[in-house]
Order: structure tokens, then C-alpha cells, then sequence
């Protein structure tokens, strides 16, 4: 677990009972670190933990030695590898909750969409039984007409 200094070019690490480090001259136990400067980049110390708030102590010591180019390098490489990882895992994790969203509202459109198709279905019929009273009284009509024009004429 890694947690960062506020301001500060360096993590403090808790990698289990070896990242504790000697007393500071505060009487604190120290916690390994690492550096993330341009000069000192992974190296890593150990530093008073009261250091960003009194300045007093200043307890400061090495744990390893310094770092080669290519080595600064690699781990630079690394760390903007692992903040890439860290932003796609977010995006992935938007992705899933989006997708989520989309079926559930799928599911809403299937239910609209079988209830459409019902009320559809109950228009067609509708309609067709408009034009079949339609008929029937166009008939009526036409058969009215008829008795009128005979009725007339006799």
C-alpha cells in the first residue's frame, strides 16, 4: 500500500514489517520511502514521518545506493505505464457501469416496444371494424336511396 506526502516528490511505502526504519532523532519510528525527483528518481530513504510538519528533526538516510540512468529510466517508464493502467481501469469501470445502464434501458425498450406492437395490433382491428360499419352504412344507403327512387317513381 502506497499512500503520498502532500506537496512532496516522494511516497511513503508500507510493503510489511521491513519498511519500518530506525528511530529519528525525534524518537519516531522512521517508514522507507521513495523518491520521485528528477536527480533521485526511486531511490529510495528513510525521513522523520513529522518532517512536513516540524521541521526540528530532520532525520534523513539512504536505503539504497544511487540509481544508474537507464535504471531512473525504467522506472519512470514504469510508473507512467502503471498511471495509464490506473486510467483505463477507471474507464473500464465507466464502461461497465454505462453498459449496465444501456441493457437496463434496452429491457425498458423491448416492454415499449411489445406494448406498441399490442396497441397496433388493437388499432388494426379498430380500423377494420370502421370500415366494415363503414360499408354496412354506405350499403344502407345505397338500399335507401333505392326505396326512394322506387317509392318515387310509383
Amino acid at each position: 500500500m502506497s499512500t503520498s506526502n502532500s506537496g512532496s516528490n516522494s511516497w511513503v511505502t508500507n510493503s510489511g514489517a521491513n519498511s519500518r526504519g530506525p528511530q529519528c532523532l525525534c524518537g519516531v519510528t522512521t517508514y522507507l520511502k521513495t523518491s520521485y525527483t528528477e536527480h533521485n528518481f526511486g531511490r529510495r530513504f528513510y525521513s522523520c514521518s513529522k518532517y512536513k510538519i516540524k521541521r526540528e528533526c530532520g532525520f534523513f538516510a539512504w536505503f539504497d545506493p544511487p540509481m544508474c540512468e537507464h535504471g531512473k529510466r525504467v522506472l519512470k517508464h514504469m510508473r507512467d505505464r502503471q498511471e495509464c493502467l490506473n486510467v483505463d481501469q477507471k474507464n473500464v469501470e465507466i464502461l461497465k457501469e454505462d453498459m449496465e445502464s444501456l441493457k437496463e434501458e434496452i429491457g425498458s425498450l423491448k416492454k415499449e416496444k411489445q406494448s406498441l406492437k399490442e396497441e397496433n395490433k388493437n388499432l388494426k382491428k379498430e380500423i377494420e371494424n370502421y370500415g366494415t360499419v363503414v360499408i354496412k352504412y354506405k350499403l344502407a344507403m345505397f338500399v335507401l336511396c333505392i326505396m326512394l327512387i322506387v317509392m318515387g317513381l310509383c
